[in-house]
């Protein structure tokens, strides 16, 4: 878990991502991740339609097994991946019926290859959790003091053999991004 005090915020933020990468076949184990969950970002790979169809199901298992401290749904991001690439499989009206069908609470493109949005998304979804957070901060002992840093950066140090691009490969990664000091 990172710590992380955001120039523009006044709250202290723990971090912690999870990338369950499409686990569908260990619907125990993703229940695990949900617990405590404050925001979501529902990732798609834009050039395959089936990773599409299946942002349906990921909304729907995080609105059976979540909701906010008022009662609420969790904030959730859909993201379309791989805007880097032309030959999108699907269009932008299709993600957008889908974000709206679904309650998204918006959607964006990103490429993890090359960093476009990455941060920004992040940090809109971020601003989301605050905005409806009605959980304060305690300070901790592991807090990070006023001069460290962390930067959202893609993480290239978990390749893996076979895998693309910044791509760690495996189940329960980071995102394609990881939090560094």
């Amino acid at each position: 878990m990172t710590v992380l005090r955001p120039g523009s915020w006044r709250h202290y933020l723990k971090l912690q991502f999870w990338d369950i990468a499409g686990q569908e076949r260990f619907p125990l184990l993703t229940r695990a991740y949900y617990r405590f969950v404050r925001g979501c970002i529902v990732m798609f790979d834009i050039t395959r339609p089936e990773t599409f169809q299946r942002a349906m199901m990921w909304k729907r298992s995080l609105d059976l097994n979540t909701q906010t401290d008022s009662g609420g749904k969790v904030p959730c991001i859909l993201v379309a991946n791989k805007a880097d690439l032309k030959n999108h499989a699907v269009t932008y009206s299709e993600v957008e019926a889908l974000c709206q069908a679904c309650g998204f609470s918006e959607w964006t493109m990103t490429s993890v290859k090359d960093g476009s949005m990455v941060k920004e998304t992040v940090s809109y979804l971020l601003d989301v959790i605050l905005q409806r957070s009605s959980v304060e901060y305690e300070p901790s002992e592991f807090d990070l003091v006023d001069h460290e840093v962390i930067q959202l950066q893609q993480d290239h140090s978990q390749r893996v053999k076979g895998a693309g691009p910044g791509l760690a490969g495996s189940c329960c990664s980071s995102a394609g991004f990881s939090l560094r000091v």
